[in-house]
């Protein structure tokens, strides 16, 4: 009696389904090491985006047909072949046809290499790398079916909507997910451990101020790494080593909420980001929790001893309010006398915590005279932007803001001062390009001038004219008691960029004033214009 090929028939009967539902059909010529016996190709989606819709790539899989004479519900396949299907991106199927002694299958089923069976495969893998690393050709797996897999009736149509019933949103949102299936299966929080050891306290310290984020490098020594995937460890050798310099990086936030200061009925608040370390129970005076915000950076130790406020670098450039608040909150802290109050707010929780302030890297060495200038012309800044509509343009450092403060001030008080001649404006020294110029002081003077301010962002320039009678003084000329006007404002990105605009503003300012003012000065390029009509 001979013996009877049922792998055969079931492979004939594969191709004859291709065959029916117009399926390309190629097979691996017997190749058992391919893993797969047929490969599959779908005919192309056949409507006029098919050039531009990015996901119309016809669906393409890969088949191993297996063929049984009994209905035990599962086969044996080798985990070598079940590897090769998890490492392909495209979609991979058992083909099982069962006949039961007969020439026709009874049923047919189609199972999917899915998440589930995808991580069965890897678990397995794994357990065998960690085990007895045996080739994987001589372990098998049993791979079950049942009534969700049965294709129900044999035809190409059947076997077409089968496959497709599974790449339902397109091949590339299936190679995608399959990819970060591969990926991150088997993974817990938990990806990677390493122990290592620490010589110093001051490491540790280095360590867990890392863990809060900032930028830290500390040495290690003794270290030993183990990947962790389906609760099994693997030494890592390359992450074994003697001694090393660890950075970490990428550190994210546990929660966010508001760092908010009172001080004297005054408070000012911050957006922030909370951190904190796991290590800080390892050593005394260890940081335990960061209240990090833009420009303001707060930390706490572990002995609750002192509290360590920082800010930000003198030459970031930051919006106008966020600078008044940030430099409100430095004059709280090194200026005034009243204590300061710290409240860490989450969830609309108010969480009261006491602290002494500690030496900060270079805050408390400011500059009293220099804050207290700075925070004026933060204010009046403010006032002449929102009244100007160009607060949303402005963007200055600290540096900046000390360089322009009192030009800044200057602005406010000429533009917010009483313009009668009684307003007392500091005295306007007139210096031309010919010092031999002589002037009536009973005719009137008009003098057109400029006062600039220089931003990161954006450069102005307040063009006025003052108009009085001048008095002279020690050889030269003074206008003392004026009117004053704001005759125009000049924008741009930069000096530069403004300064054609700043003179040809001044030149026809000038022009205009002459027809009704005996002098004009043009204190842009120091020249004078004389009416000798009047």
């Amino acid at each position: 009696m001979h013996e009877r090929k049922v792998g055969n028939i079931g492979q004939g009967d594969f191709i004859k389904l291709c065959g029916d539902a117009g399926l390309a059909c190629g097979t691996s010529q017997g190749d058992d090491c391919a893993g797969w016996d047929f490969f599959v190709d779908f005919p192309l989606k056949q409507h006029d985006s098919i050039l531009i819709d990015g996901d119309d790539r016809a669906i393409e899989c890969k088949v191993q047909v297996k063929s049984s004479d009994n209905k035990n519900k599962s086969v044996q396949v080798k985990l070598s072949n079940l590897k090769r299907f998890c490492d392909s991106t495209v979609p991979c199927f058992f083909f099982i046809a069962e006949y039961n002694g007969n020439i026709n299958p009874d049923n047919i089923y189609l199972v999917h290499t899915d998440d589930d069976l995808i991580f069965k495969i890897l678990k397995r893998l794994r357990e065998n790398q960690a085990g007895d690393k045996l080739p994987l050709n001589h372990i098998t797996m049993n791979i079950h079916y049942g009534k969700n897999d049965e294709i129900k009736e044999f035809s190409g149509k059947a076997l077409k909507e089968k496959i497709e019933s599974y790449v339902n949103k397109g091949m590339n949102a299936y190679v995608k997910r399959k990819e970060k299936q591969l990926k991150t299966l088997g993974y817990e929080k938990l990806n990677y451990e390493m122990k290592f050891e620490i010589d110093s306290s001051s490491e540790l310290i280095s360590l867990a101020r890392a863990s809060l984020g900032y930028p830290e490098k500390i040495n290690i020594r003794n270290i030993v790494s183990w990947s962790n995937r389906f609760n099994i460890k693997l030494l890592q050798e390359e992450l074994t080593q003697e001694k090393a310099i660890i950075e970490i990086l990428n550190v994210q936030p546990v929660t966010t909420g508001e760092a908010v200061f009172e001080s004297a009925g005054e408070t000012v608040s911050f957006p922030c980001e909370y951190y904190f370390s796991p290590f800080s129970k390892k050593a005394s005076n260890a940081p335990v929790l960061r209240a990090k915000c833009d420009n303001v950076d707060i930390l706490f130790n572990s002995d609750n001893v002192g509290t360590k406020v920082t800010f930000l670098d003198p030459g970031k450039a930051i919006d106008i309010f966020e600078m008044r608040n940030v430099l409100l909150t430095i004059k709280m802290l090194f200026i005034d006398d009243s204590p300061v109050s710290l409240y860490l707010k989450k969830s609309d929780e108010k969480a009261f915590i006491p602290f002494t302030i500690g030496i900060s890297d270079s805050e408390n060495k400011n500059n009293k005279k220099d804050l207290l200038l700075s925070i004026t012309a933060i204010d009046n800044l403010i006032s002449l932007a929102v009244k100007n509509r160009f607060e949303s343009k402005i963007n200055l450092s600290m540096n900046t803001l000390k360089n322009n403060a009192a030009n800044i001030i200057a602005i406010y008080n000429f533009i917010n001062g009483n313009d009668s001649v009684e307003s007392k404006f500091p005295g306007i020294n007139i210096r031309t390009e010919d010092d031999e110029v002589l002037f009536d002081v009973k005719k009137d003077m008009c003098v057109i001038f400029a006062i600039s301010l220089s931003f990161e962002s954006i450069f102005f320039s307040f063009i006025f004219s003052a108009r009085g009678f001048l008095e002279e003084c020690d050889g030269h000329y003074v206008l003392d008691q004026y009117n004053l006007n704001l005759e125009k404002r000049i924008t741009g990105k930069s000096k530069k960029d403004a300064f054609g605009d700043l003179k040809k503003q001044t030149n026809l300012i000038c022009e205009e004033k002459i027809l009704k003012n005996a002098y004009v000065f043009n204190g842009v390029n120091n020249k004078v214009m004389i009416n000798n009509d009047l």
